[in-house]
């Protein structure tokens, strides 16, 4: 990448946080503000322009990425996404409490509307949420076509990267004095060696950090994932250059 700005880097941070008065949704995401301070330093320093949405709705999605849609230029060469929440496998909850497919919901939302002039540049969505089984739901809905709602809105996705912090059916780890494990490996690995490894390099190096983590007796390891919808070329941030 060479423009300057690289790029823009909405950071979404679901909190949970329970106000007086109103009933929990769910348990608070203690921690996750340092998760926040993390990803928008590292992308301010990779030369992104960086954004903040917290406590985002499933009704106010749409809104949220028409009002910084504006921002992104043909001239950029990337668009970074990074969403905190809670989640369950492919989906992700929002701070109302209703959830979202990553699959038929976030990504045409991301490819369609929030960066139509980038069809052709690569887009990076980082999630930080679990992806365990619990409270699957099915998300196929035929519309008549002979295609599920899933392959109707997701073929025409291309040069995205997705990184999740765990497997399938595993929880992403977080800790409240310190933000989450995936997001600590992530922002360390970017910050020493962006400037010289590509993007699929960089995301090797997060699994080995993540690896070799020292932990407290009987957690478990978790290991980082990586998706490549469509054509990818390699990507370089070289800041500076």
């Amino acid at each position: 990448m060479s423009s300057k700005p690289r790029g823009v880097a909405l950071i979404m941070n679901n909190m949970f946080e329970k106000k007086k008065g109103e009933k929990r949704i769910n348990s608070p995401r203690d921690g996750c503000e340092h998760d926040e301070k993390y990803m928008g330093n590292l992308f301010q320093q990779l030369g992104f322009n960086t954004f903040v949405a917290k406590n985002v709705a499933k009704d106010r999605i749409v809104a949220v990425m028409e009002k910084y849609r504006s921002l992104i230029t043909e001239e950029m060469d990337c668009f970074v996404f990074v969403i905190m929440s809670h989640g369950q496998l492919n989906e992700i909850q929002m701070a109302d409490g209703n959830s979202m497919n990553i699959y038929a919901d976030f990504l045409p939302e991301i490819t369609r509307k929030m960066a139509p002039a980038f069809s052709e540049k690569p887009k990076l969505v980082f999630f930080q949420a679990c992806q365990s089984l619990e409270k699957k739901k099915k998300f196929e809905s035929h519309d008549g076509s002979g295609q599920s709602k899933n392959e109707t809105e997701t073929s025409s996705v291309d040069h995205v990267r997705l990184f999740f912090p765990a497997l399938p059916a595993d929880v992403a780890r977080r800790q409240s004095a310190t933000g989450s494990r995936f997001i600590y490996a992530l922002t360390k690995v970017f910050m020493e060696q962006a400037h010289e490894k590509h993007i699929d390099g960089l995301r090797n190096e997060v699994a080995k950090v993540m690896k070799n983590m020292e932990l407290p007796p009987g957690f478990e390891r978790q290991n980082p994932k990586m998706d490549i919808l469509g054509e990818c070329d390699k990507l370089y941030f070289n800041p500076g250059l």
